[in-house]
């Protein structure tokens, strides 16, 4: 297996986006399955410029964080769960990005292509302020050899397109519109009928006679989801003005709004998502289930003996492990009150729970439950600090130093 072949494995089990319908094609709404969801718009009249985002998925610690520009890099806003793995964002360029999961695995067609060892839709984000820059990056770039995943990109001057594994589809015409299957190989027709977001989202962007933030709410609203599935959060990005509007669990009566220059210049935050909203008796009732699951899990696993204010020895600077990200880089293990934290430096971070005194688990949400999907293994020196820890993922075992603190 080729190496960035276990990073993405274990990306995909916590990915948002899912899945595209299987079977026949089914022209009635109906709930989504667990691997499946979300929707993702671009519209321009020319003069504005709108992305749009349904969050549709199972995990409610929906995270989002902010990471002003350093080094000539653009500052930016991302969404998405407590891993901090962009499911989507934009930057201060009026660059938004949106991933959407697909349900079979797409080669990526590595031919000329450099393999990039860090993570790729970061690295446009931070250096792209149009989608002919990205589209650019891509090409010239691959950090895996399989997708499970696609993404739509738009900017403020006019252009989106959707890049797949294999193919890059532009935008014709004033919007694009993206759900969970492969348009390089479904005929428009065909499409129509597999996926009522995708029909409803396309027949109401034909239909927009003024474009503006309330018809693209609007649009998302028509096509969020409800059930053991459910649209999270909505964004509808305001590309040309630099603002996001914010939803909630489908309550698209609320709205917070993000000024993402006012929140760059706060410096490197993360928030919890619900919680920049008011309460919602209907999102607590659904999430309660799921993190009570979470926390028994967690507390089974957990070793009572190790106290918090033991956590400190693992901390520090750590090489990069092979296969994870630029081995130039670094990772930090950062101690939490009953947890340690591994942070990569584009910010995605697993929290470990301590199984022993050298061996930790992440729990992350893999599909439709929360479960130990990463195991860390600290090796300790004689005055029981850490020298080095060991990434585990099944029978594969990544080892990095310890550097300094």
């Amino acid at each position: 297996m080729h190496r960035w072949s276990l990073v993405a494995a274990l990306l995909v089990l916590s990915l948002g986006h899912a899945a595209v319908m299987g079977g026949e094609p089914e022209v009635t709404r109906r709930l989504l399955a667990p691997e499946q969801g979300c929707t993702v718009l671009y519209a321009t009249d020319g003069v504005s410029a709108f992305g749009g985002n349904n969050e549709d998925f199972m995990n409610p610690l929906t995270k989002v964080w902010f990471i002003p520009g350093e080094n000539g890099e653009y500052g930016r806003v991302y969404f998405g769960f407590e891993d901090l793995q962009a499911q989507g964002g934009m930057n201060e360029k009026g660059l938004f990005i949106d991933a959407l999961g697909i349900d079979q695995p797409c080669a990526v067609d590595t031919t000329g292509k450099q393999e990039y060892p860090a993570n790729l839709v970061d690295k446009v984000m931070c250096e792209c302020a149009t989608v002919d820059c990205a589209i650019e990056q891509f090409e010239r770039y691959y950090t895996s050899e399989y997708w499970f995943w696609q993404f739509l990109l738009g900017d403020p001057t006019g252009v989106s397109a959707i890049i797949e594994a294999d193919a890059i589809i532009r935008q014709e015409g004033a919007y694009q519109v993206a759900t969970n299957f492969l348009q390089s190989t479904t005929a428009e027709a065909q499409a129509l009928q597999l996926d009522w977001r995708y029909r409803e989202a396309t027949e109401s962007l034909e239909a927009t006679e003024t474009l503006a933030v309330g018809r693209m709410r609007d649009i998302l609203d028509d096509v969020h989801v409800s059930g053991d599935v459910n649209t999270l959060y909505s964004n509808v990005y305001d590309l040309t003005e630099l603002i996001v509007y914010l939803y909630h669990f489908h309550d698209f009566g609320e709205v917070v709004v993000i000024d993402l220059a006012a929140e760059l210049a706060k410096g490197f935050h993360v928030v919890d998502l619900p919680l920049l909203f008011p309460s919602n008796a209907e999102a607590q009732a659904w999430a309660a289930p799921k993190l009570e699951q979470r926390a028994s899990l967690i507390e089974s696993i957990r070793d009572p003996s190790i106290k918090d204010d033991a956590l400190s020895v693992y901390e520090g600077q750590y090489e990069m492990p092979t296969g994870w990200g630029d081995p130039s880089l670094t990772v930090e293990i950062i101690a939490g009150e009953q947890s340690l934290f591994l942070r990569f430096p584009e910010c995605r971070q697993f929290e470990l729970h301590p199984l022993s005194s050298t061996e930790f688990g992440y729990v992350g949400f893999a599909r439709s439950e929360y479960a130990v999907m990463l195991n860390v293994r600290f090796g300790l020196d004689d005055n029981g600090r850490a020298e080095y820890l060991e990434l585990v993922m099944g029978d594969q075992v990544f080892r990095s130093e310890w550097i300094s603190l």
